[in-house]
């Protein structure tokens, strides 16, 4: 079997590159001698340097010597070739210290990652790795033992002892009881340490017999007795049953490899949908789960119901969904509530990662907080950021945080104001710069309100009263002025609940609609005492819209024999008022009025609004409701209304 680079496996830095060239054949380095113990305070590269004529022979961290390394080991390494040195890396009688050993370096498969060597089949290039990948041991199982013939050697004969031994060939070889010869696949020489090693030991054993599977056995004279008591030993004969295993597998691994990776490549889609979905529900603000989600239910909910539609055109996901279906829990299930849950907060995670990125990015940004009811009475506080974006520099207002909040005093809510900025890692007190609320007094009061508290710790925190809520309060208390104004936004409020209280009201309404505006888009009466800021400004556009079609109904309810009285009476005073000059002239007033601040309301409510815009806007519409207090404009109205 060919050789394979050790770069695929074992990566070696450069500055402990070892090369067998001609360059160190004359220095005999011996790494990972049991004696042997090298420590450095920097890389040994520098700690083996020697001048070309030396004739000197050096053990490192030997007490009687004097070297001393603090050199990379690369200049130690780099000894010409006129030098003839010894060295024993890790000897304990050496001084030379260093933070790590070789014998660590070798031992880790990423110090290996630019070599240039390449591992043969001889086990002396990986007996002395502590700890092999599974990707070593597959190759160095592939491989397999080092059993080379005395015609592989370079004198032809295998080298001999002090006492004339040597390894013999037929040692590869057993008996069996029935006298048939068979290979021991477990044997392997090392030509280079003249050695044997038992192959399956150094790669499965757990080192219980390092002179197998580290050191090497080269006891001659007793070899074959000591081969068969090795396999034999319960050690040998457990590892060979691993080897016999991963033999057996290796026609399996493609296959199921080749399954895991098909595996991971429809999960992957099937989450790819997944998140589609969830994103789909999440900028729709529709439920994901229903009261009743069972396969056998015709409703399921929005997230099942949307992956069953999608696996119309996906495979793996109508496969997936198929075996949920069939084996329940017994199998994964990716559209559990559990999965749901983990899909929504990973987009929140990713979406929260984002944001704070940019905020990093721009450094300095604003807040603006309000709290209010939702559905189920509960308080809940919400807090937008607003910075300007490097890349784009595109002003972002980011909603980052929706908290309950059990108090609303200003303490509180700044208590809360400080927990949200420490999830996202926001150094407020250096980089607020704006904080803008509404006009409460836990909001904006001078000793106990949230920007006070704020103002403690970062006097560049400006304050703002929101414009937007402070013009809109304007408008509120303008419509409540005077008796003319109260009393035309208090008949509208009494118009919407007389006509939308009755269907059959409703569908008179809607037919004079039809027979006076022909080809128009049916109208509806819009309340006017909401929480909305323009609804007396539709609410009045709309009565003056059909304004027609609603005097034809109450006409007509006033005169109908079958209306009831009290509805005949609500009908006459109403249409008696929407007739009156009184009603036209404020109507059409406030009309004018609300032509010219419903705009300005909407500008102020925009994410990228201009500051400099937004003052000079708001002195152009003060001036123009001024001008309608001259005689010549209101001579016009009255034009218009006749």
């Amino acid at each position: 079997m060919s050789s394979r680079p050790i770069s695929s496996f074992f990566p070696i830095p450069k500055k402990v590159r070892m090369n067998t060239e001609s360059d160190y054949s004359c220095s005999n380095v011996f790494p990972n001698d049991p004696s042997s113990s090298v420590h450095s305070h920097k890389l040994v590269e520098q700690s083996m340097s020697t001048p070309s004529s030396c004739k000197e022979t050096v053990f490192l961290n030997d007490p009687s010597s004097s070297v001393h390394s603090d050199k990379p080991v690369e200049q130690s390494m780099s000894t010409p070739s006129s030098c003839k040195e010894t060295v024993f890396l890790n000897d304990p009688s050496s001084s030379v210290h260093s933070d790590k050993s070789v014998e660590q370096i070798m031992s880790t498969p990423s110090s290996f990652k630019e070599s240039e060597i390449e591992f043969e089949d001889d086990p002396a290039a990986f007996s002395q790795i502590k700890v092999l990948t599974p990707d070593l041991i597959d190759y160095f199982f592939k491989k397999g033992p080092s059993q080379p013939s005395s015609n592989d050697l370079p004198n032809k004969i295998f080298p001999k002892d002090i006492h004339g031994r040597c390894f013999h060939e037929n040692w590869y070889w057993k008996n069996s009881p029935s006298g048939e010869l068979s290979r021991r696949k477990w044997l392997s020489y090392s030509k280079k340490l003249d050695k044997i090693f038992c192959h399956y030991c150094a790669i499965f054993g757990k080192n219980e017999q390092i002179n197998w599977s580290r050191e090497g056995f080269s006891n001659w004279k007793n070899a074959s007795a000591r081969i068969v008591v090795h396999e034999t030993s319960e050690a040998h004969i457990m590892a060979s049953l691993k080897a016999i295993y991963r033999e057996a597998a290796f026609p399996l691994i493609p296959s199921l490899t080749e399954k895991s990776a098909m595996i991971v490549i429809q999960n992957k889609e099937i989450v790819d949908h997944l998140i589609d979905i969830t994103l789909f529900l999440g900028r729709h603000c529709l439920s994901f789960r229903g009261h009743r989600e069972g396969w056998k239910d015709e409703i399921r909910g929005n997230f099942k119901d949307l992956a069953i539609l999608m696996a119309k055109y996906s495979p793996p996901l109508a496969m997936h969904i198929n075996e949920i279906q069939n084996y329940g829990r017994k199998t994964q299930n990716f559209l559990s509530w559990q999965r749901q849950n983990q899909l929504i907060q990973a987009i929140s995670t990713n979406i929260k990662n984002v944001i704070q990125q940019e905020l990093f990015n721009a450094h300095y940004f604003s807040i603006s907080l309000d709290s209010t009811f939702d559905i189920s009475k509960k308080e809940q506080l919400s807090m937008v950021i607003r910075y300007i974006n490097k890349k784009t520099g595109i002003v972002c207002e980011r909603l980052i945080a929706v908290r309950q909040a059990i108090s609303t005093t200003g303490k509180h809510l700044f208590t809360m104001f400080e927990e949200i900025c420490g999830e996202l890692n926001l150094n407020w007190k250096v980089f607020l710069v704006g904080q803008s609320f509404d006009g409460a007094a836990s909001m904006r009061g001078q000793y106990n309100g949230l920007q006070s508290f704020i103002k403690e710790q970062n006097q560049c925190a400006t304050y703002v009263w929101c414009w937007a809520h402070r013009f809109n309060l304007v408008i509120v208390d303008a419509v409540s002025c005077c008796i003319e104004a109260r009393d035309l936004f208090g008949n509208l409020e009494m118009l919407y609940d007389f006509i939308g209280s009755s269907k059959h009201r409703v569908n008179l309404y809607s037919s004079y609609q039809k027979k006076n505006y022909p080809g128009k888009p049916l109208r509806q009466l819009k309340r006017v005492e909401t929480t909305r800021w323009s609804s007396h400004a539709s609410a009045l556009q709309t009565t003056f819209d059909t304004f027609d079609a609603i005097i034809d109904t109450l006409h007509s309810l006033e005169s109908d024999d079958a209306s009831h009285r009290v509805c005949s009476v609500k009908a006459n005073g109403l249409m008696e008022y929407l007739l009156s000059e009184r009603f036209i002239l404020t109507g059409m007033l406030f009309i004018k009025i609300f032509d010219m601040t419903s705009p300005l309301s909407k500008f102020l409510q925009k994410k990228n609004i201009d500051l400099l815009a937004a003052v000079n806007y708001v002195q152009n519409i003060l001036t123009r409701i001024k001008n309608l207090r001259n005689d010549i404009k209101f001579g016009n109205l009255i034009d218009q209304k006749n």
